[in-house]
């Protein structure tokens, strides 16, 4: 599902906010660190007995998020996937989810919590800073799956055209995000 800018707009400004309040100033972002600092239990599917890894893989193939008895947000995640880049997507994903707090249509939302996972992991200006030349360049610096890679770098080639073709008319929370993201570039 395709959001409107105005959505885009949003998630951008929520990502640069939060890094700003818990201090995410470099590549690669982990969501195991975000989690920490934002008071997220995580919990991997290993830890659970084979009914309630079953259960919880009928969840989800890759992570779900919860609240505990006393009102923690847990994430529950499949650690058992080999690929670190895909958990650190999901963790992330689902970080949107509660950091977004959505609840509308359920097709939007997975768009908003992915959308959020792509740009916290690997947004244009961040990015920018160490001036890609090709996927590969985003798949080391970031600890990406080179599939993500090749889309950030698409989305990256694309968010380069517009800034140029504005005179580098940069929104505030590109500016923020390249602000802190300077600082270890």
């Amino acid at each position: 599902m395709k959001l409107h800018g105005w959505q885009y707009e949003k998630i951008k400004t929520t990502v640069a906010d939060l890094f700003e309040t818990i201090s995410i100033d470099h590549f690669p972002v982990v969501g195991f660190e975000v989690a920490h600092k934002l008071g997220i239990r995580l919990m991997p599917y290993s830890a659970f007995d084979n009914d309630l890894k079953a259960l919880a893989l009928l969840t989800s193939d890759d992570a779900f998020s919860t609240r505990n008895p006393q009102g923690q947000w847990v994430i529950c995640y499949n650690d058992e996937i080999n690929s670190y880049g895909r958990q650190n997507f999901s963790i992330m994903h689902e970080i949107g989810h509660i950091v977004m707090q959505r609840n509308f249509c359920e097709d939007e939302d997975e768009a908003f919590a992915d959308f959020f996972a792509c740009y916290a992991l690997a947004g244009s200006p961040a990015l920018h800073l160490f001036q890609p030349k090709q996927a590969e360049d985003i798949e080391h610096l970031c600890s990406i799956s080179h599939e993500m890679a090749c889309n950030a770098f698409i989305r990256y080639q694309k968010w380069l055209s517009h800034v140029r073709w504005h005179n580098n008319g940069l929104t505030e929370p590109e500016r923020k995000l390249m602000t802190l993201f300077a600082k270890t570039a």
